[in-house]
């Protein structure tokens, strides 16, 4: 942190408005382009289609980034824009949460992302779970557990069992084969969540025990692989999005092999050129006093 409490919230709370923002002008840029575009050389692709075809208040909702608290837009579902606009929401209420964070309000913000996960329940039999999971009532669950991960691994007293990890993924694959009943995968959620945070806080705690072992080449390619998340996180969708509409309108492609290939090879090598060509470049943060 910086020199003080409220040093630290201001630049915390200033990175968090940002990363909003940024998602925002991501999500209104490629937005826009694809709409032209669609409009422009039709592709057929009915969810390309679906979106340049929508009226003005559902274009407002989609690249506003509120789409994910707009119902005619849950119940249409939009998977794709629904999941970037479920992230903008969440980085929006990155102020607030880190608020009650600082003032170590864990359990009131994890009663706070159980209780979203419960409000789900009654949408099972109204919402498409293809919609509802990666909405902002399931998100939150991961986003609190990612963040409490982080916290964890700062308190030097707090450490995680290997066979913590070994008994959540055991508990993960019982419920796999467990017949279904209702909430089931909603329970199935909770615990992969509680598998993910434990092996963060597991690995985070490894390498500080084996100091020595941190220069090993699976070490040193776990933090390349880190470095690069961020801008692969930033760049997939609107990538993933013009592929798929070159190979539709350029070539007619539809060979299920050859996008699958190019959805994966074209978004990281896209990924490399931000990182390396403009975030080593041109990013520096500000470290803290």
């Amino acid at each position: 942190m910086g020199s003080g409490p409220e040093d630290g919230d201001a630049s915390l709370e200033g990175l968090f408005l940002a990363e909003s923002e940024a998602n925002h002008a991501r999500l209104l840029g490629g937005g826009l382009v694809f709409v032209a575009i669609e409009h422009w050389q039709p592709t057929g692709d009915p969810l390309l289609r679906l979106h340049a075809a929508a009226t003005p208040v559902q274009i407002a909702a989609r690249l506003g980034g509120w789409s994910g608290l707009w119902p005619q837009e849950i119940f249409a579902g939009n998977y794709i824009l629904h999941t970037v606009g479920t992230e903008i929401v969440i980085y929006a209420a990155y102020p607030l949460f880190y608020r009650a964070a600082a003032a170590g309000r864990w359990w009131l913000l994890g009663g706070i992302a159980v209780a979203l996960q419960l409000l789900a329940l009654p949408l099972l039999g109204y919402v498409d779970p293809f919609v509802l999971f990666p909405g902002v009532l399931m998100m939150g669950l991961f986003w609190y557990l990612g963040a409490l991960a982080a916290h964890l691994s700062q308190k030097k007293s707090f450490e995680v069992s290997g066979w913590w990890v070994g008994a959540l993924w055991a508990l993960f694959l019982a419920l796999q084969q467990t017949p279904h009943f209702f909430g089931l995968n909603m329970i199935k959620q909770f615990i992969w969540g509680l598998v993910c945070m434990a092996v963060i806080v597991w690995l985070l705690g490894w390498e500080a025990r084996h100091p020595t072992l941190r220069d090993r080449a699976l070490v040193r390619g776990l933090r390349w692989t880190g470095d690069i998340s961020y801008p692969l996180y930033a760049v997939h969708t609107p990538v993933i999005l013009l592929v798929n509409w070159c190979l539709l309108t350029l070539g007619d492609v539809r060979s299920y092999g050859w996008q699958l290939m190019l959805n994966l090879v074209v978004p990281v090598l896209i990924t490399l050129a931000v990182h390396y060509l403009i975030e080593r470049r041109y990013y520096h943060p500000r470290k803290p006093a």
